[in-house]
């Protein structure tokens, strides 16, 4: 295995021990004191359902990305806790949350992903895809994390996930093709968050530290040198700022910086696209997979009354594409920039049933890429309950 150096090291065995410690933690006191005090505040609508597709315009090239959410959170069960269940278009998720007491829970839940792990399906040289080196993952991970001061201003999260993944060809996978070995993986994160900035409850400042480890990895077609990710690092910072402009107006200004050490296709960031894993409107769905990312977006919403809203939006980004091993690809540092439009239209003979509509173009596009236009439209039909 390719040797680390010694800061990263002790940087991951720091995260290792640290969120291991606060997670088992308030489990321990979980089972002695499951009676906690305290429950979240419910949500208006405690089920969220919508329908929708992304689509790209006049492309052979990108894939089009079903929408499908359901989404439930419910109070008042045993131990004060709260159930969540989402279920969004590849990805289950089912969780419940304890308070433990006013400053700490304690969160347990299980996530499936069910042949997007990696999304790699979704591979591009300069914008064209490649189909014949794709394949399928699935993964099944269980989580375990302590919130201390979850309704405070500062907050903390100490987390701890099990993962395991699995993974097979697909339709247009090439004979021959080396698939990814199946691998448990661990991984450790630490979040700190303070919300409710300069007078806005939605404004948010997230830095989040995660250290993972691979067991049972090695080489494979993309990535010959698969070993030196077996253990890997990330640091992720988020920041969120609207501005009220008037009572029908708001301006928002979001900012994401991404970076990590050792990063390959399934701890990597996916930048790209209104369904990516980090969007830039426009583009194809996670079009380029980074090691490094800073991204920054801006929008303005203008609203014409409670169910009519429409807002304009542009976005960049700056990023260092990881190594893949794709024929013709060579990694390198990439300026993005979109543009678009979207209008929330509420249907008020439905009772306000939501039509979400929004279109993106994407206005820096790849050299050597056949198709020169970037183009994505939105249509999402959503409804509470």
């Amino acid at each position: 295995m390719t040797p680390k150096s010694i800061g990263s090291g002790n940087l991951a065995q720091a995260l290792r021990r640290v969120a291991c410690a606060a997670a088992g933690l308030v489990l321990f006191a979980g089972l002695f004191f499951f009676a906690g005090s305290g429950q979240a505040a419910e949500r208006p609508f405690p089920t969220l359902v919508a329908l929708g597709w992304s689509q790209p315009i006049a492309s052979s090239e990108g894939l089009p990305t079903p929408i499908l959410v359901a989404d439930h959170e419910s109070g008042g069960h045993y131990g004060g806790g709260t159930l969540a269940f989402s279920y969004v278009t590849a990805v289950v998720k089912l969780g419940m949350t304890h308070p433990l007491a006013e400053a700490l829970d304690v969160e347990y839940r299980a996530r499936a992903r069910y042949t997007v792990e990696g999304d790699a399906r979704a591979l591009y040289v300069d914008g064209n895809r490649d189909s014949a080196n794709t394949f399928v993952g699935d993964s099944l991970a269980l989580i375990l994390a302590g919130h201390l001061f979850p309704r405070a201003p500062w907050r903390f999260t100490a987390e701890v996930e099990s993962l395991h993944a699995r993974f097979s060809g697909y339709e247009d996978t090439r004979r021959g093709f080396d698939l990814p070995s199946d691998f448990r993986q661990s991984e450790y994160r630490l979040t700190l968050s303070r919300v409710g900035l300069l007078g806005a409850d939605e404004a948010e400042l997230t830095l989040t530290l995660v250290a993972g480890e691979r067991e049972h990895w090695s080489g494979w077609a993309l990535d010959s040198a698969a070993d030196r990710a077996a253990s890997y690092q990330k640091q992720m910072f988020h920041a969120e700022q609207p501005f009220a402009l008037g009572e029908s107006s708001e301006f928002t200004v979001e900012f994401r910086y991404l970076d990590g050490e050792d990063l390959d296709l399934f701890s990597g960031y996916g930048v790209g696209g209104l369904a990516g894993d980090y969007p830039v409107g426009g583009y194809f769905r996670n079009e380029f997979r980074a090691a490094q990312a800073a991204i920054l977006s801006v929008s303005h919403q203008i609203r014409f009354a409670e169910d009519r809203k429409l807002t304009f939006y542009g976005e960049a980004a700056r990023l260092r594409e990881m190594q893949l091993e794709l024929p013709g690809r060579e990694p390198e540092r990439r300026t993005l920039a979109s543009v678009g439009v979207g209008y929330w239209y509420g249907i008020r003979s439905l009772f306000g049933l939501p039509v979400i509509v929004r279109y993106a173009e994407g206005v820096l596009v790849p050299d050597g890429s056949k198709e020169t236009g970037r183009r994505e439209l939105v249509v999402i039909l959503a409804a509470g309950f």
